[in-house]
């Protein structure tokens, strides 16, 4: 229920240097009205009973008065650590506006792709030739398969609580 206003992000990124923000800076051009109108617009599916996103990326897009109206449990899990979504840029300045149907929690040392599959032990090398190792880093002090666990904990608690 959540609804984007995509021109906020445009701003928000000519006033933040993140990973999200630098990824993205090539396509603000392409932003029209006409892609602006498909991106605002309401996405509601009211099959949808509940939510849980993992590293959110938009979460500053969203307008508040549709973050205020959030109607669906939804769990939002940030990590520490994220240097593409910054938790501190991109989703606890917004926390004011969540609605009391939103949850959001914090997993300690993880960074934004901590979420994905284990890496295998050759992954960083293979991953180093396209200068994409960072798919494998984590926050430092916790490993890959501790944050699995916290995440998974976090979100069946949320689960068995809500639904």
């Amino acid at each position: 229920g959540a609804r984007l206003d995509i021109k906020q992000y445009v701003k928000f990124c000519s006033l933040t240097s993140d990973k999200a923000c630098d990824y993205f800076r090539s396509t603000f051009s392409s932003i029209d009205d006409d892609f602006s109108v498909l991106a605002n617009q309401s996405h509601i599916d009211e099959r949808v009973k509940a939510s849980i996103s993992i590293a959110p990326g938009f979460v500053e897009s969203m307008t508040p008065d549709s973050l205020a109206v959030i109607k669906i449990p939804s769990l939002i899990v940030g990590a520490e650590k994220d240097i593409n979504v910054p938790p501190y840029s991109h989703v606890t300045p917004y926390l004011k506006h969540f609605s009391e149907h939103i949850k959001y929690q914090e997993i300690a040392d993880a960074s934004h792709f901590s979420f994905m599959q284990r890496c295998r032990p050759n992954a960083l090398a293979i991953l180093a030739e396209e200068g994409a190792e960072f798919v494998c880093e984590d926050g430092g002090r916790k490993l890959r398969e501790q944050i699995h666990e916290e995440t998974y904990r976090m979100v069946s608690d949320f689960i068995n609580d809500k639904l």
